[in-house]
């Protein structure tokens, strides 16, 4: 079998792949970064004026959600790392995306979730801001992973330049149109996004 090594942008991909295959791993990398803000998007919001929090507590629990996140992350990095060799990256990062997208529409609604089993809203809001943790390990690890498996060696550094570009326009998107969304729609609606994307 002839081996081929095809080029795209100025980046040479690994053997045996095309340029779809990467320009796959581009748009993962666009849509990934779009994703990801969400929750930094809503959270203010919603923590005012859905789950009523004091704003005296406001850094408090930023500080909590940000330990909760980097547990999760030192916690179960190393596990992901064997699933996504065991399993392969495409199928953590579909995993990652429906997580993502599932916990993203939950949390919507942890005020309802709360009242019915009788517990503060910030406990849930803590668990699932843990399971988006979770979510984001299966997203971002991996593709950064198959930047390396998709180039060639000596193109590696420009396939992460292309990706990382990209990546970066998504977050912006995100962040100058998205975050828009939750007063022009309204709060709830905001939530409906994570599955949709």
């Amino acid at each position: 079998m002839e081996k081929t090594n095809y080029k795209t942008l100025w980046v040479r991909i690994s053997e045996n792949l095309k340029p779809i295959n990467f320009w796959s791993l581009i748009f993962a990398a666009f849509l990934i970064n779009i994703i990801l803000p969400l929750f930094h998007i809503i959270q203010p919001i919603w923590l005012e004026k859905v789950i009523k929090i004091d704003p005296s507590s406001y850094g408090k629990i930023n500080a909590n959600l940000q330990i909760i996140m980097e547990i999760v992350n030192i916690a179960f990095v190393g596990y992901i790392g064997i699933l996504s060799d065991r399993f392969g990256r495409k199928i953590l990062m579909a995993t990652g995306y429906i997580l993502f997208g599932s916990v993203f529409f939950v949390y919507g609604y942890s005020n309802s979730i709360a009242a019915s089993i009788g517990i503060d809203p910030v406990i849930i809001v803590y668990i699932l801001r843990g399971v988006n943790a979770l979510a984001f390990l299966f997203l971002w690890p991996q593709l950064i992973t198959l930047i390396a498996d998709y180039t060639s060696v000596e193109s590696r550094g420009k396939g992460m330049g292309a990706v990382n570009l990209i990546g970066i326009l998504g977050a912006v998107i995100s962040l100058i149109f998205l975050s828009r969304l939750p007063q022009l729609v309204g709060i709830m609606k905001f939530f409906y996004l994570g599955p949709i994307l």
